[in-house]
Parts: structure tokens; sequence; C-alpha cells
């Protein structure tokens, strides 16, 4: 879903479910969600996002979950065909009694002829 109020303002979010619990031992049928927003237009936006949901395989009798928050931003360049995005994004996941945390730095180029 996305809905966008202004030129500058967007918002973007997401729901799903999967089946996965036929795959076997481990498997688990898993929700998981999104939300995110962009704020500002022209040439450097920021954006934050957030998700989080379920994993389909696991050691333990539940499904393991995970949830993440990230923020960024981007910038135009030679009138919007290279793109240079960052951002970075803390994760959280859980499960079977453990717990795993990791930083993750976001870095992408785009450019278009």
């Amino acid at each position: 879903m996305l809905f966008s109020p202004s030129p500058s303002v967007r918002f973007g979010g997401s729901v799903a479910w999967r089946g996965w619990a036929r795959a076997g031992a481990g498997a688990f049928d898993t929700w998981s969600w999104s939300a995110g927003a962009e704020i500002g237009s022209g040439r450097m936006p920021f954006r934050f996002g957030a998700r989080g949901g379920q994993l389909p395989f696991g050691p333990g009798p539940t499904a393991p979950t995970e949830f993440a928050v990230a923020v960024g931003s981007g910038r135009a360049f030679a009138q919007g065909r290279a793109l240079l995005d960052v951002g970075v994004e803390r994760l959280e996941r859980r499960g079977g009694g453990l717990t795993e945390r990791v930083w993750t730095a976001l870095v992408g180029l785009t450019v278009r002829p």
C-alpha cells in the first residue's frame, strides 16, 4: 500500500502471510509486516521504516521472530540519472532461546543512460 498526501511525503506498508508449514519439520506458517516513509522531495529525501514478523524455519516449537528499524537518505546526480542511496539498519532476531542483533550499512548506486 502506498499513500502520498503531498509530493514531498510518501508512506508505504505491507502485510504478508506465507504458508511454509508443509515444507516439513521445523517449518512454520508466517506473518510479516513493514511500514516506512519518505519525507522531502528533490535531491535528498529522508527515509525511515520498520519491519517485523516471523521466520519460516527454526529449531524450536514456534517460529523465530525478527524486528528491524532503518533510516537513510539518497542523493540525485546528473539530472536524476545517477542516484546514491545510503542507510543503516538495526535488526534483532529471536528464536529457540537465542537472540541475534545486527547493524547493517546499506549503500546503493543506480545509473541510468
